[in-house]
């Protein structure tokens, strides 16, 4: 019993760090193109809000200039999540007082979705992999302990096993995602 403890606790992080790297592999494939997208959807938007419209109001203009900052530094970071969230302070009806830059602004926030979407579940994904993994590898030490107590050994099994099963639903949704 205790040989087949020790080869569960140190075979169950190899297989979920193997499958994490594939996962990881398979996002950055889909990462790559949305962020190129993402950029090119922020420069756009920043070279159009460049441009004065002169029927906007006082306050307007300065929000369009505030945000033209916002995507240039942006763009010079590679970090477009305060741009989003400066677009959601508003809602629809005040970004539509931009007439020439609503094209621009739903293109940004329809490239910017799926991105922070696939980021945000990637990530959530490997943080709740790498507890696995780290807990597993914590528990090697105890095996002898554990082995011989079937209180402790039956329900950690059952845990792990539950842990896993869900590792491999979170890293489901994130294929189906980075395929659509």
């Amino acid at each position: 019993m205790e040989n087949s403890c020790y080869y569960f606790f140190s075979s169950v992080p190899q297989v979920l760090a193997g499958t994490l790297a594939l996962f990881g592999a398979l996002v950055l494939f889909k990462l790559q193109p949305l962020s190129r997208q993402l950029s090119e959807a922020v420069e756009i938007l920043a070279d159009s809000l460049r441009v004065p419209y002169k029927e906007l109001s006082e306050d307007m203009s300065k929000i369009r200039l505030e945000l033209c900052k916002l995507c240039y530094s942006a763009l010079y970071n590679k970090s477009y999540k305060s741009v989003s969230d400066f677009l959601k302070t508003f809602d629809d009806s005040a970004l539509n007082s931009f007439p020439n830059y609503t094209v621009q602004l739903k293109k940004f926030k329809e490239t910017f979705s799926p991105y922070q979407d696939l980021y945000e579940s990637t990530l959530r994904a490997t943080v709740f992999t790498s507890v696995v993994i780290i807990v597993c590898i914590a528990l090697i030490p105890f095996v002898k302990v554990i082995s011989f107590c079937w209180l402790i050994y039956v329900p950690l099994f059952a845990i792990i096993l539950l842990s896993i099963a869900v590792i491999f639903y979170l890293l489901i949704s994130i294929v189906k995602k980075s395929i659509k």
